[in-house]
């Protein structure tokens, strides 16, 4: 039985955060251990698509958005090709979690704002492993730290921000 989405549309999960660059590797290391893999949002081919490492700016054709999906669901991802030849991964058609990975500008000390977002309801199974994902990386990276733009902060978000560093929806 493949990933088939269910037909109800127009929900989605959000859960916005600050967190430092430098905790990229422990959180990869977090996701490689729930048997995930990571996606560039867009690719030249097929064998392009899979990212190998959360810290990988360069290959991303400068996005800072990635997403993962459980390994076991990378065949059902779907992707789209437009007419500058690259594909684009089918957010909406693909059991996916869009990771949105945090920037820095230390010169103006910005810190951008992090999210993990799906789109809901898709199966079942799909919509368990978002719950479950979210609240653990909850329980193990999150403190509560309410700012304008996001209600939690990982320790090294939280640290930034004290050490002056504006937080923002976006970087300018």
């Amino acid at each position: 039985m493949g990933w088939e989405p269910l037909l109800l549309l127009g929900m989605s999960k959000h859960l916005y955060f600050f967190m430092s660059p430098q905790e990229l590797p422990e959180i990869q290391t977090w996701l490689i251990e729930r048997d995930v893999v990571f996606l560039r949002p867009c690719f030249k081919d097929q064998q392009e698509m899979v990212l190998d490492s959360l810290l990988d700016f360069d290959s991303t054709y400068g996005w800072s958005t990635v997403y993962f999906t459980p390994r076991r669901w990378l065949p059902d991802v779907v992707g789209r090709l437009v007419a500058n030849g690259r594909h684009y991964v089918n957010f909406g058609d693909s059991p996916l979690v869009e990771f949105g990975r945090p920037a820095i500008q230390a010169d103006a000390q910005s810190l951008s704002r992090s999210r993990l977002y799906a789109q809901t309801p898709k199966t079942p199974e799909f919509n368990e492993f978002v719950s479950k994902t979210y609240a653990a990386f909850k329980k193990q990276f999150l403190v509560k730290y309410p700012t304008a733009q996001a209600d939690f902060a990982t320790k090294g978000g939280q640290t930034l921000i004290e050490q002056g560093y504006e937080p923002l929806l976006h970087l300018p």
